[in-house]
C-alpha cells in the first residue's frame, strides 16, 4: 500500500502473544518452568505455589522475571541457564504459521522483533514459527542489559542499535498495554494492540490499582488500533499510519 509506505518505514513486533497466540500453551508452560526453576534451582520456596506468589508481586514491578529474581536478591544462578530452563523447547508448542508469515513478508520496510526474552530463545521460537528469516533483527534481554520493556531506556537502546532515527515512522505490534503506552507517549510510535489474555490481565491490574473500571478506556488511549489475538492484517497497518485516527476498531475478547 503506497500510503502506508509513505508514512511508515519500520515494523516492530513483540514475540509472545503477538506472533503466536498466547493461548497455545507455551506461555503457560514457560511460567510453570519459572516456578519450577525457583523451587529446584534457586531454593528457599515451600512450593511452586509459594514461588508463584513471590514472582507475581515482583513481576508487576520489574516486568521481567529474571530482573525480578535479581531484584529479590537471587543472584547465585547463571542467566543463560535460567533462559534455557524456563523457555524450554519452543518446538513443542510453536509450529509454522503461514498466515503470519505472509503478513510479515508483505510489509515493505525494516522488520524487527523486540522482546523481553533473551535473543537466543527468541530466535529459537521464531525458527519454530517459520518466521526467523522474515526479520532484519531481534532485540531482546541480552542487549537490553539492566532494563526491559516498558522502560523508555529499552526503547532507546532498540532505536540506537538498529539506527532508527524516526520512531514516529514505526508501527509497533504488541499485546502489552504497558509497552504500547511507552512507545506512544515517549516516542510517538504508531501502536497496534494485539488483544489477548495479557490485555485482560493488565486491565484487571489497572482497575485494581485505581479501583475503577473506567480506567480501561484511559489505558487504551495509547493505542491506534486493536486487532483480536493474532489476526494481523493490513487494516491494522493502515489504521496505525493514520495520524488523526484514534481507535479504528476495538475488538476486545469477550
Amino acid at each position: 500500500d503506497a500510503a502506508v509506505d509513505a508514512a511508515v518505514d519500520t515494523f516492530i513486533f513483540d514475540l509472545d502473544g503477538t506472533l503466536y497466540p498466547i493461548t497455545n500453551g507455551y506461555e503457560h508452560a514457560c511460567r510453570a518452568r519459572v516456578f519450577s526453576f525457583m523451587v529446584n534451582r534457586i531454593g528457599g520456596f515451600a512450593s511452586e505455589s509459594h514461588a508463584k506468589d513471590v514472582w507475581w508481586s515482583a513481576f508487576q514491578r520489574y516486568n521481567q522475571t529474571l530482573r525480578s529474581l535479581r531484584a529479590l536478591g537471587y543472584d547465585a544462578f547463571d542467566a543463560e541457564e535460567y533462559w534455557a530452563y524456563t523457555r524450554g523447547d519452543a518446538r513443542e508448542f510453536l509450529k509454522p504459521n503461514a498466515e503470519a508469515r505472509a503478513f510479515v513478508e508483505a510489509l515493505r520496510g525494516k522488520k524487527y522483533v523486540f522482546t523481553n526474552c533473551h535473543e537466543t530463545q527468541a530466535r529459537q521460537a521464531l525458527e519454530a514459527l517459520g518466521l526467523l528469516d522474515c526479520f532484519d533483527g531481534v532485540f531482546g534481554a541480552g542487549r537490553m542489559g539492566e532494563c526491559c520493556k516498558p522502560e523508555p531506556a529499552a526503547f532507546e537502546k532498540l532505536f540506537a542499535h538498529f539506527s532508527i532515527a524516526h520512531p514516529h515512522k514505526c508501527v509497533f505490534f504488541e499485546d502489552s498495554l504497558k509497552n504500547l503506552r511507552t512507545a506512544k507517549l515517549a516516542f510517538g510510535v504508531r501502536t497496534v494492540l494485539v488483544a489477548s489474555p495479557t490485555l485482560d490481565e493488565e486491565l484487571a491490574t489497572e482497575t485494581a490499582i485505581h479501583d475503577d473500571a473506567s480506567s480501561a478506556p484511559t489505558a487504551l488511549a495509547c493505542v491506534d488500533c486493536v486487532v483480536r489475538d493474532v489476526h494481523l492484517c493490513a487494516r491494522a497497518v493502515r489504521a496505525a499510519q493514520c495520524a488523526d485516527a484514534a481507535l479504528l476498531a476495538v475488538l476486545l475478547p469477550k
